[in-house]
């Protein structure tokens, strides 16, 4: 059932990035008066085909892409009629317009998708912390109860999801510290600690940011009821089942599945004791854990998934919701930062400070998008609005064979006043596929990696 949802996701968030990303080409070409033979969403042989008044509208078989195709006597025969049409027949400036209309598309469409989604509103968990904050604060003043994080560098945050993202801009705009802010909801009372922004890594997991900088979260005594359990995973070596409760284990109560989570992911390989209730009857079996690795880090694996309860969240869930003129403003926002933080990591993953091993592929999309199509419209409309933003940054890369590479010949062309040789954009077209290739091979590697390690 995931491969079936994750197909569908897949098909369904490719075919709407890939058509807007073309209808941009295809809007700002028929401005120009530009003669289009066909618009199509996906590669090789069509499997619906429309046929409209001058262009071929088409659906083909493979979904990782799609193009336009105009008129052009570099490529083929022009009737002569069309000639003065021909996209090589137009000045450069419209042709550039042409090549650059589709990656805005995409970063228009993104911005408008963050926009929806702060229109709508979106619920996340309060930034209450744990009493173990104290000792980072190096303060006796403070109490551990009911304090929560306010602001980071001045920014005032309402849940963890606008923490992470004040914690990135504090990595990508190298700001030398992190100051974090706690209040008590009580007293109103107000206590801050500052924290080098050289103790964390742009490769570090959300968790282990938030870890290093002494933020733990609190979170509500939620019984653990399994819901999923994989085939062949410790939690099936157990005797887990869908509806057992979790108490303890090794001894060790659990109050939520946060706890469990924990206390697997920092015992890799290790034999562990579990206690459960099964229709009333406690229950009390063994099994080892198996591990994976997590940005370097040697993490535990159990194999299975908790219910939700938001019945019990409900106290520490909070509702972000703006006004129309004010979501576009942050959706804007919202978008520039990405595409900041974007940048920084290609310019970093050249350089060598980050691994290649964080580019995905095809296959973390697919999966990714399979739970963004069952988990509802805000996770459909986040994941849409990072892979069309993520499109268009990739297309305005000055590589060969994509729209940046276009852009960068183009650019040449109006400096020098004559096009590149045709050796010339030869040579250059095979490094730019040499160069799509190897990244989408890595990315494809990376995705089976991640498989084989769950």
């Amino acid at each position: 059932m995931e491969l079936f949802w994750s197909l569908l996701g897949f098909a369904l968030v490719i075919a709407i990035i890939v058509t807007i990303h073309e209808w941009g080409h295809y809007q700002i070409a028929r401005l120009f008066n530009i003669k289009i033979l066909r618009f199509s969403v996906g590669f090789g042989k069509p499997v619906y085909s429309c046929q409209g008044k001058e262009t071929e509208f088409v659906i083909a078989r493979y979904p990782l892409g799609g193009f336009v195709k105009f008129a052009d006597e570099t490529e083929g025969k022009v009737d002569p009629i069309d000639a003065p049409r021909a996209f090589n027949r137009q000045g450069v400036l419209p042709r550039m317009a042409v090549a650059l209309a589709g990656p805005m598309v995409n970063l228009i469409f993104a911005w408008l998708a963050f926009s929806a989604i702060f229109m709508i509103g979106v619920t996340g968990l309060k930034p209450f912390v744990e009493p173990n904050f104290v000792t980072t604060t190096h303060s006796q003043d403070l109490r551990p109860v009911n304090w929560h994080v306010t602001s980071i560098n001045g920014q005032p945050v309402s849940d963890w999801k606008a923490i992470n993202q004040e914690i990135n801009n504090a990595l990508i705009f190298d700001r030398p510290g992190i100051e974090i802010v706690f209040t008590e909801i009580h007293t109103q009372k107000q206590s801050s600690v500052t924290k080098p922004t050289s103790i964390l890594d742009v490769s570090d997991s959300k968790e282990l940011r938030l870890q290093k900088l002494g933020l733990v979260k609190t979170n509500p005594d939620v019984p653990v009821v399994v819901a999923q359990v994989l085939k062949s995973s410790p939690a099936e070596k157990a005797g887990l089942q869908k509806g057992d409760k979790i108490i303890a284990v090794d001894n060790r109560r659990i109050k939520n599945s946060q706890e469990l989570m924990d206390y697997v992911k920092q015992n890799p390989d290790k034999k562990i004791e579990i206690q459960y209730q099964r229709q009333g009857e406690l229950i009390l079996t063994h099994t080892t854990l198996t591990s994976h690795k997590v940005s370097g880090e040697l993490q535990g694996q159990i194999g299975m998934s908790a219910q939700i309860d938001n019945d019990y969240f409900k106290p520490y869930q909070t509702t972000i919701q703006y006004g129309f003129f004010e979501s576009f403003i942050k959706g804007y926002d919202r978008s520039i930062e990405l595409v900041v933080m974007s940048y920084d990591i290609l310019k970093r993953m050249v350089l060598g400070q980050i691994s290649f091993e964080n580019l995905s592929g095809p296959i973390t999309i697919a999966q990714f998008s399979g739970e963004a199509i069952q988990s509802g419209l805000i996770n459909f409309l986040s994941l849409l609005g990072i892979l069309s933003l993520s499109i268009g940054i990739l297309n305005l890369l000055p590589i060969p064979a994509l729209d940046g590479g276009h852009l960068l010949f183009y650019t040449i062309e109006l400096i020098k006043g004559t096009p590149l040789s045709k050796q010339s954009m030869k040579i250059a077209h095979v490094l730019g596929v040499t160069i799509i290739l190897a990244l989408t091979l890595i990315a494809v590697f990376n995705d089976i990696n991640r498989l084989i390690n769950n």
